[in-house]
């Protein structure tokens, strides 16, 4: 018999609307996957992208800091507090300025090194870096260094950056990042090597540094100097007298050197520009003192430039121990050298000496360029080039934040 008329509803559907159905969810689904995809994209480039804007405002090469920088560090930053002590030394009390995060006991340390600077530890650019560092969970340690405040470059304040990178490490009980800027990252350099302290740290960082101060010395007294690929250092010395006044007692008779020192200590604040006849200070000293003070200044006469190489001769084991130069064969910890492609303090050329010397040597990183002139940004560069000093500090932020406990 014939069963029951079929109804319209019992009428099966087309296979056509299974296939359609099928293909919309799986489109629904790639749509889906691509944004997912392309939200963590986004969230993993804002996050580097913060990152690189850090590290380049970190170590105040930006003159503001940007806004959304400015919201995190008020949400989760650290208060930085800073404290003027003194901290026990071989050869006496060292003064020194600590930044400390507030409330972060674990706060892995920083010693800074500063340069030829009258001000000492209280430099602005050391202490907006310091400040920067503290903000986001750093201990800083920056020791005064008694001849570098008085533009002399001596062995004796190796021994101070030595003993307050031995005094931060067995404090926190960790391995100390040492970071010194113009000739405070060359001596950075050299301290951080010695045998007694180099266990002690993590890596170093030398920010438009140099690599021999004899090479430098010859440069400020207008000698041809030359880099590995035979070119010749270019550049604006500040003068001989920036770094050679320490010797002024071999230069000129005893009864010229009161007079002159007076000017010599106005001459290094003024971070070595020559005087002309019309300063003050100038007219009262006698005309044959001027004359003296010219030629040390511009090295005008044969025997002023025999008397400077006879001071290198003579002096050329403090030099030699204050360089780099002598002690980059051991080099066994991180060295991280950002240089200006046109410094003209401290040329080019000393940085390319390292990357000779330390060719074979996984331990050197060296970044030069245009951005940064000495110690300093400001000058003409690509986006490319500014991203790529960004991301050169960012590893070096990433490396300190590392805890590495003492052995």
């Amino acid at each position: 018999m014939p069963g029951p008329p079929l109804s319209l509803s019992d009428t099966p559907e087309p296979e056509v609307n299974l296939q359609e159905a099928t293909a919309a969810h799986t489109r629904r689904r790639t749509v889906y996957f691509a944004l997912g995809f392309l939200s963590v994209l986004i969230a993993i480039s804002g996050i580097y992208v913060f990152r690189l804007i850090r590290a380049v405002q970190v170590f105040a090469l930006l003159q503001k800091k940007p806004r959304p920088l400015r919201i995190y560090d008020r949400f989760f930053g650290h208060g930085p507090i800073f404290t003027d002590t003194t901290i026990p030394g071989s050869a006496g009390l060292i003064s020194v300025r600590i930044y400390a995060p507030a409330n972060k006991p674990d706060s892995k340390p920083v010693v800074m090194v500063h340069g030829l600077v009258p001000y000492g530890n209280r430099d602005g650019y050391l202490d907006a870096v310091a400040e920067n560092l503290a903000e986001l969970g750093y201990m800083v340690v920056i020791p005064n260094l008694p001849a570098e405040t008085h533009f002399e470059m001596r062995t004796s304040d190796l021994t101070v950056i030595c003993d307050a990178i031995r005094w931060t490490a067995k404090t926190k009980q960790e391995k100390v990042a040492v970071l010194g800027a113009s000739f405070g990252g060359g001596l950075a350099i050299v301290a951080a090597l010695q045998p007694s302290v180099v266990q002690d740290v993590k890596l170093i960082f030398s920010l438009s540094g140099y690599y021999n101060l004899d090479s430098i010395a010859r440069f400020y007294i207008r000698d041809p100097v030359y880099d590995p690929s035979g070119h010749e250092y270019v550049g604006d010395p500040p003068g001989p007298l920036l770094i050679m006044a320490q010797y002024l007692g071999e230069l000129v008779p005893a009864k010229d050197v009161k007079p002159l020192e007076h000017e010599l200590n106005l001459l290094k604040r003024r971070q070595g520009f020559q005087f002309t006849d019309r300063d003050p200070s100038v007219a009262r000293l006698t005309e044959d003192q001027r004359r003296k003070l010219n030629a040390l200044q511009t090295v005008g006469t044969k025997e002023v430039h025999q008397a400077y190489m006879d001071i290198l001769k003579r002096h050329s084991q403090d030099i030699a121990a204050m360089s780099p130069s002598s002690v980059l064969s051991r080099l066994s910890v991180p060295l991280y050298v950002l240089h200006g492609q046109n410094d003209r303090v401290l040329p080019e050329g000393e940085v390319e000496w390292m990357r000779k010397r330390l060719a074979n040597n996984p331990n050197l990183h060296i970044l030069v360029t245009p951005w940064i002139g000495h110690a300093t940004i400001g000058q003409p560069a690509t986006l490319l080039q500014k991203i790529a000093v960004a991301r050169f500090g960012a590893r070096i932020l990433k490396q300190i934040s590392m805890p590495v406990p003492l052995r």
